[in-house]
């Protein structure tokens, strides 16, 4: 059997188990049943392309790509955020489990969750060229996969993992959720899942600040020029994200509750952390945001039980199967 497609031995058999069908491995090339796709750096390519029609999922893409190609690195601030996130799962429950991780982005959820979950196998999805920096960061894994699909179209029909999680990429399909729910819902005994909330639990001028967020993101996802954009990111970092939470420590000091107080969720962040999160705010075209009730109305037809967390991020939730 070639090795050349850098896939071993232990990640092909995940991959028969997945698809339920007999894989077969050329140089750049891999056979999944009667279907063939090509291979790149151990990574399988089932959507290598999108439709250029497709305008606005390929900004997505784009940004995506080259937002997690300039913030490869994995940073303390994001085993805090791993345990804000899964706070409504216990890790140690996953052991001996099957996961995918649908927009992995560079693969920092699916690192730390190998390092302290231990599940049977993980599966990593992401449309964007960040795929290949999640292949180098999870490298020597090999009972972690790496698949580059598209979410609306991808398909497991022979297999149900017992975890999906999807943190922060739903509200970017141009399309909406819809889809991908429906999908997700075919091979996912529960899935967890981060969608940006429509403010629904804050005051005026909370709503009001973020309104403009809006008006200045539709300005700045036209930029093309990654330099500009590092730079303007950097800009946004230290001179609005940094203040507010100088702001937010100070009210909590004072005794008010620093949730009042806008981006309070990054007081103790690295600027280079404030960064990532002002590029990824600010230079993605798309941005939906959900409300509970709309959550539940998309959610609920496909799982029994939606159990919000009543901590930050706003909104993360678990689906779940109602077990007997």
């Amino acid at each position: 059997m070639p090795e050349s497609a850098g896939i071993s031995p232990q990640q092909k058999a995940i991959i028969e188990t997945i698809f339920g069908v007999e894989v077969k491995l050329y140089e750049n090339e891999i056979h999944i049943g009667a279907r063939h796709f090509p291979v790149r750096d151990g990574v399988i390519l089932l959507d290598a392309e999108v439709a250029p029609a497709e305008h606005e999922k390929n900004d997505v893409i784009r940004s995506f790509g080259s937002e997690w190609k300039t913030f490869h690195a994995l940073a303390p601030e994001h085993l805090q955020e791993f345990d804000s996130y899964f706070d409504v799962v216990s890790p140690d429950s996953l052991e001996g489990k099957s996961v995918v991780d649908l927009g992995c982005g560079m693969g920092r959820w699916s690192k730390i969750m190998m390092d302290r979950a231990k599940p049977t196998f993980l599966v990593c999805v992401d449309l964007s060229e960040a795929i290949f920096v999640a292949r180098e960061n999870l490298r020597g894994l090999d009972n972690v996969v790496f698949i580059k699909a598209d979410l609306e179209r991808l398909k497991f029909p022979n297999f149900r993992f017992d975890l999906a999680f999807s943190l922060g990429v739903l509200h970017h399909i141009p399309s909406g959720i819809e889809t991908a729910v429906a999908n997700i819902h075919s091979y996912a005994d529960d899935f967890l899942c981060y969608l940006y909330y429509n403010l629904e639990n804050r005051g005026w001028a909370f709503r009001a600040l973020f309104g403009l967020a809006a008006v200045v993101r539709n300005v700045l996802s036209r930029i093309r020029n990654e330099r500009v954009r590092r730079g303007v990111s950097w800009l946004i970092a230290a001179l609005i994200y940094k203040p507010f939470t100088i702001i937010a420590d100070l009210a909590a000091k004072c005794g008010v509750n620093k949730e009042c107080v806008p981006l309070n969720a990054y007081c103790g962040f690295s600027i280079r952390r404030m960064q990532q999160d002002s590029y990824d705010r600010f230079f993605t075209t798309v941005e939906h945001r959900y409300s509970r009730a709309a959550i539940r109305k998309v959610f609920t037809p496909y799982w029994d039980v939606i159990h919000f967390s009543e901590v930050q991020p706003y909104w993360h939730f678990l689906c779940r199967q109602r077990r007997d």
